[in-house]
């Protein structure tokens, strides 16, 4: 569309040199357009429960064994059997119903913050 406006106004207000020099990066322009439309075509999106698997996100309670988690800016009801606390970053493994199974993604550091058995 670009070319084509820029075809209209080159052709009406500029002369002849100059006119070339302008459609010249216009028409690569349009050109990577396309090319990028093309690829964005094939990618496919990814919603639902396989989306947020393997989403990271962090910790806004304390999940031993439950609690809330942020994912993309959404608060999640979240299961943590390893356990978390609150702040640490944690990996989405799975969905039940509507709350997250999540891990942490540094298992070591969930275990130098769990309180003394």
């Amino acid at each position: 569309m670009i070319l084509v406006i820029g075809t209209l106004l080159s052709f009406t207000f500029l002369d002849v040199p100059w006119r070339y020099v302008i459609l010249l990066p216009l028409a690569l322009l349009e050109v990577a357009d396309v090319l990028l439309w093309l690829r964005w075509r094939k990618i496919r999106s990814v919603t639902g429960a396989e989306g947020l698997k393997g989403a990271r996100g962090r910790a806004l309670t304390d999940c031993r064994p439950d609690g809330q988690v942020r994912i993309r800016g959404q608060t999640w009801k979240a299961h943590c059997t390893e356990g978390a606390g609150r702040g640490d970053d944690v990996v989405v493994r799975g969905l039940e119903g509507l709350c997250l199974q999540v891990a942490p993604t540094r298992p070591a550091l969930a275990e130098e913050r769990r309180p003394n058995q």
